[in-house]
Formats: C-alpha cells, sequence, structure tokens
C-alpha cells in the first residue's frame, strides 16, 4: 500500500507539474519573457518531485494505518499542498513586485496537485476499505476490558467492517468472574495476565 501511494504521488505531482507547465508557457494565457521548451520540462520537474514527496513523507502522509479516513486524508492533501505551494511563492518572490499575474500560476498548480494527489489516494484507500470489508488483510485484535465500553467498541467493529479488525475475544481485569461470557459470540478468554 506505501509503495503504491507513493507511486500515486509520484504521478500526480508530476501530472500537475506539466499541466502547469502546459498552462504557463503553451497555452497562450501568459506573457512569458522567457521561452521553455519541453526539454527543459525533466530537472525542474524532478525538483519538484523530491521536494512534494519529501514534504508527503515528513507529514506521515506514508504511515500505514489499519482505517484512514478519506475526507480527513483530503483535507491533509488540501493543508500540507497550500503550504508547500506558498513556501513556493515565497522562494520565487520579486520584492519589487511580489503580486503578479504570473504567480497566479500558483494557485492553478495547487488545485491541481489536491486534484491529483487527492484523486489517487481517495481511489487507493477506498480499494483498501473494500479489500479489508471483503475480509483481506485483517487484523486479529483483543479488546481490553469486558464493560460498556468494550462491548460498544465490538459493536462498532461489526458495523464497520471496512475497520478491518477480526475481534478474537476479550480480556478482563476479572478472569475468574467473567471468563466464558460473551457478546455477539466473541468470549471473554482471560485476564491481563493471559
Amino acid at each position: 500500500e506505501r509503495l503504491l501511494l507513493i507511486l500515486s504521488d509520484f504521478i500526480a505531482v508530476n501530472l500537475a507539474f506539466v499541466l502547469v507547465f502546459i498552462i504557463r508557457f503553451k497555452s497562450g494565457t501568459y506573457q512569458n519573457e522567457v521561452v521553455l521548451l519541453w526539454q527543459d520540462v525533466p530537472l525542474p520537474a524532478l525538483f519538484m518531485t523530491l521536494y512534494w514527496l519529501t514534504i508527503f513523507t515528513f507529514n506521515q502522509f506514508y504511515t500505514m494505518q489499519r482505517a484512514v479516513s478519506r475526507s480527513d486524508e483530503f483535507l491533509d492533501v488540501m493543508k500540507y499542498t497550500f503550504l508547500g505551494v506558498l513556501v513556493l511563492y515565497f522562494i520565487t518572490i520579486d520584492l519589487s513586485n511580489p503580486v503578479t499575474l504570473g504567480k497566479t500560476i500558483l494557485i492553478f498548480y495547487w488545485l491541481l496537485l489536491v486534484f491529483w494527489v487527492g484523486a489517487g489516494r481517495i481511489i487507493i484507500r477506498s480499494v483498501h476499505r473494500r479489500l479489508l470489508a471483503k475480509g483481506y488483510g485483517r487484523a486479529r485484535s483483543l479488546i481490553v476490558g469486558w464493560n460498556r465500553r468494550g462491548w460498544e467498541l465490538l459493536d462498532n467493529l461489526i458495523s464497520h467492517p471496512a475497520a478491518g479488525n477480526d475481534v478474537l475475544g476479550y480480556i478482563t481485569l476479572y478472569p475468574e468472574k467473567n471468563r466464558g461470557q460473551a457478546r455477539h459470540s466473541v468470549r471473554v478468554l482471560g485476564g491481563l495476565d493471559d
């Protein structure tokens, strides 16, 4: 999954970069003092790819989690790409003329990054959730606590199979009193010492 996320981000940031290059230098939308050709693209694209993958790595975009909220992840993509584009703005700012028409390309760049990076991640996470719901890659789990909160947790995990947990049993602080009791056929297996 981590490799798929890295590959998806690699494709997304390069696609956004190429589209921004087309908008900025090939579409005729902007007046360009400098003429850039397609052979000028690979080196800056490589730099930008390393830049974004570094930002994503430092912000735990490649940390594996059992069940990821796709909306939370999309918000993280929006937040960190915005901060990354803001850094690019300040790196490339001309203090004598800080706001120019040319800088509007950064807005397009941010929107393209949000769309492509977000779309790739939502697709990968959706496939992952479907696989978990069908029983692939699930975690064998124990619930510590034979009480109301433990029962609610089991109910939640049963009603949300995409969370990816197969609950094997309960662990209780009072094994001699609760051993063998069950909820939804999930039994108390023992105590903390077990």
